[in-house]
């Protein structure tokens, strides 16, 4: 007699059921939590927690200076990305622990990458275009995660593409007092006759969901 096995396989989420060969990874992850048998969202150590509208989500200001190409590369590697700012929750965090540490540095100013980008119809020829001088128009966050990106861009962002190509976003935090988002050229930080030196980046990625230890199989 012939049987034959038909193996249905469905798609669940990695980050609810880890793959099997990590399941002793998992179950000794610090931030592993048993709760009543419930998900719950946790950030890796170190990370800032946000409650954000889509989620929980996780900051976290790294003091590296790195040009925007490798800046970005450098929260891959933390399965992250140069975040958007949703709130003044975050805005303020932003300030607060960056202005510490420029004052600690004895620094006038610093700058840190976040997301961000000019869209191509508000290149540098159509800047000057009143549909473009909107910062929530000419920019994008690119923050999959973010609800309301206009609110931020439109207080804060003035993108004036002043002098050259100036298409991505830096944070600069002054020593005295005051922030502003400053849009800027993509090579700061690699070319030698720029004024701006960027003193580090922030990352950000939506919360890991953890609370279920996953059944594995002994076969």
């Amino acid at each position: 007699m012939l049987y034959i096995f038909i193996f249905v396989l469905f798609s669940v989420p990695e980050t609810v059921f880890p793959a099997c060969d990590v399941c002793e990874q998992y179950s000794k992850t610090p931030t592993w939590q048993s709760i009543n048998d419930k998900f719950e969202f946790a950030c890796p150590e170190g990370w800032k927690v946000f409650n954000r509208t889509r989620g929980t989500y996780c900051m976290k200001i790294f003091y590296t200076n790195y040009p925007q190409y490798i800046a970005s590369a450098q929260c891959a590697l933390s399965d992250a990305y140069l975040p958007g700012i949703e709130s003044e929750t975050e805005w303020t965090w932003l300030y607060t622990t960056i202005r510490s540490y420029v004052v600690a540095n004895g620094d006038d100013y610093g700058y840190f990458w976040v997301g961000g980008a000019r869209i191509p119809a508000c290149s540098y020829n159509m800047s000057n275009s009143t549909w473009c001088s909107l910062s929530s128009n000419a920019f994008i966050w690119g923050d999959y995660y973010l609800t309301g990106p206009a609110t931020i861009l439109d207080a804060h962002l003035k993108g004036d593409n002043v002098g050259e190509i100036q298409n991505c976003i830096i944070l600069r935090v002054n020593a005295d007092s005051g922030q502003a988002l400053d849009d800027i050229s993509s090579t700061v930080g690699i070319s030698s006759d720029s004024s701006v030196i960027p003193s580090g980046y922030v990352c950000g990625k939506p919360a890991d969901i953890v609370g279920l230890k996953p059944t594995c199989s002994t076969s």
